[in-house]
This record gives structure tokens, sequence and C-alpha cells, in this order.
């Protein structure tokens, strides 16, 4: 992802959806970001574990450092959620 954001040349279809979205957003920015930086360490690694409880199969854990969170399900977002895929210039 951090590499999509710095140079946006998405290598899938998947990838070019992601990279539109975030153009579109980026838009609004008053200034674009000059550093890109991976984050090391427990934010990362929680951020990590949490993006894998959704895979199919995936046996969670309970998270120590989230023993005081409740969890929010997002909706299903629809093909109408997303800005550029409602752009016949964009949609493929």
């Amino acid at each position: 992802m951090l590499t999509l954001v710095v140079n946006m040349r998405p290598r899938t279809r998947q990838l070019q959806i992601i990279g539109q979205e975030l153009a579109l957003e980026m838009c609004n920015y008053s200034f674009l970001p000059v550093v890109a930086e991976h984050v090391p360490g427990v934010a990362n690694k929680l951020a990590d574990e949490l993006s894998r409880r959704q895979q199919p199969g995936c046996i969670t854990r309970p998270l120590p450092a989230l023993k005081h969170a409740r969890e929010i399900r997002v909706p299903i977002r629809t093909r109408s959620y997303y800005a550029t895929l409602g752009l016949p210039e964009l949609a493929g």
C-alpha cells in the first residue's frame, strides 16, 4: 500500500481501483504528503493482526492491546460506495 501511495502505479485491477480512490481523496488536500514511511513496531503489528481477522478461515485470538475496545462491524460496501466505480471513464 505504501508503494501504491508513493508511486501511484498499480499492478492489478484491484489496486488500480484503490489508487483511483486515493487520488480522488488527495485532490481535496491543501497539500500533498512529503513523507511516506513504514511504521515499525507495535502500531504496525496491531494493524496487521486486525486486517488478517477478515481473512476466510482465520482463527481470531484476543488482542491484549484492545481488551477495552469495542468492535464495530463495517457494512458491506457495494459498488455505489466507491466514487470511481461510478465514473464511466474509470470503470472497467
